[in-house]
């Protein structure tokens, strides 16, 4: 039996939904024998953990923790038997209430449980952001998942005059909200990476309406090549051609 523990946040004003299994046909595809979720606030305190029923592969966040703070921390535990380099994946999805609010559907971040048959590199990841519109406020949701440990990830902020850097301390099972800054030069990239994977979204604000926009977890990158072969390397780009063509 293998266990994944995914991750979430709980959202102002929207209704939050977390499909459990994907695909959704059953759980009996995806082998999973056990799922539990567990709430933590602000200062890393459990709030509320439940066993999750079998027969439904979707849950309400709101009816599954009445009365729950904005912010807080939610970890799911899968309990699953599949071979190889398969797994369970989670895809979570926001119905805001505020008007002309888009509905946000997003994959879930795993924080524990990938091995090494993965292809990427777990504790580090990237998210290509480019020029804004001055409503837009891009923000960092971070944790946690360490029970007795605080983490440090390390967040790179790049842009064409260069990267800015800095170590961000996260308490044991604490989320931590991060607003990047609106310089004169756009953020070309987000890179965040660290020695325990931290939990990472990165999301979109509008300013005017403080609805979502959008909400996704860091991009990986490919291993390169190592000693399974050529599983997770990735191609070096082509030699630019050297001379007129003819």
């Amino acid at each position: 039996m293998r266990h994944m523990v995914f991750s979430t946040f709980l959202f102002p004003g929207a209704r939050h939904f977390v499909e459990l299994a994907h695909p959704h046909r059953s759980f009996r595809s995806a082998r999973i024998s056990a799922v539990s979720a567990f709430l933590y606030d602000e200062e890393g305190r459990e709030r509320a953990a439940a066993s999750l029923t079998l027969e439904r592969t979707v849950v309400d966040l709101g009816a599954l923790f009445p009365g729950a703070p904005a912010g807080g921390l939610v970890l799911t535990e899968v309990a699953y038997d599949l071979p190889g380099k398969r797994h369970p994946y989670q895809y979570g999805f926001l119905y805001q209430e505020r008007a002309a609010a888009t509905p946000i559907h997003y994959p879930l971040d795993v924080s524990l449980g990938l091995t090494n048959a993965v292809t990427y590199w777990p504790n580090h990841g990237y998210f290509p952001l480019g020029p804004t519109p001055p409503w837009l406020e891009v923000r960092l949701y971070l944790g946690n998942v360490c029970e007795r440990a605080a983490i440090e990830p390390e967040v790179r902020l790049v842009t064409r005059r260069g990267v800015e850097s800095r170590r961000v301390a996260i308490p044991p099972l604490r989320p931590l909200t991060l607003s990047l800054p609106a310089g004169e030069e756009p953020i070309e990239y987000v890179i965040v990476e660290g020695v325990a994977k931290p939990v990472c979204y990165v999301a979109g604000v509008d300013r005017r309406t403080g609805a979502l926009t959008f909400l996704e977890h860091l991009m990986q990158t490919y291993k390169p090549a190592m000693d399974e072969g050529r599983v997770g390397g990735v191609p070096p780009p082509a030699a630019a051609p050297v001379g007129p063509r003819r």
